[in-house]
């Protein structure tokens, strides 16, 4: 990134299916004029890979103290850290908007990504919309 985007502000939209997401992305694109993705499905592989990566590595526990085997001596932290970084990048590649703007992604793969993307835009919101409707206007 050449630029300095360190002060982004995104507004992450998720939950899941036929919760409101799409509704509350409408409000904030034409009632609050932020600009954004009504369908942002990109981020989400984020999560896609994230979820792989614990159940592989719940699934070989035992042998991930084996030096024979390559996945026992990959610093798997210090990898998810490459992996956001290099997402990140790829994201403001592709990405149309800059400084606020909104994602809206309602599926699972974007609430896997949610811890992540905490790191990623310090700065940003989220938005986790709830199927049941009390739940949503608790």
């Amino acid at each position: 990134m050449s630029k300095d985007r360190s002060q982004d502000t995104p507004i992450f939209i998720t939950g899941s299916v036929r919760s409101g997401t799409s509704i509350i992305t409408q409000a904030l694109i034409h009632g609050a004029g932020i600009p954004g993705y009504t369908e942002g499905c990109f981020i989400h592989f984020l999560g896609g890979f994230r979820k792989m990566v614990n159940e592989d590595i719940t699934r070989r526990a035992a042998q991930l103290h084996d030096p024979r085997i390559m996945a026992a001596g990959v610093d798997y932290k210090k990898m998810m850290e490459s992996y956001r970084a290099w997402l990140k990048e790829e994201y403001y590649r592709w990405s149309v908007f800059e400084g606020q703007w909104i994602d809206k992604t309602a599926d699972i793969f974007m609430i896997h990504a949610l811890p992540a993307l905490e790191r990623m835009w310090p700065q940003g919101k989220c938005i986790f919309m709830q199927r049941r409707p009390i739940d949503n206007i608790l």
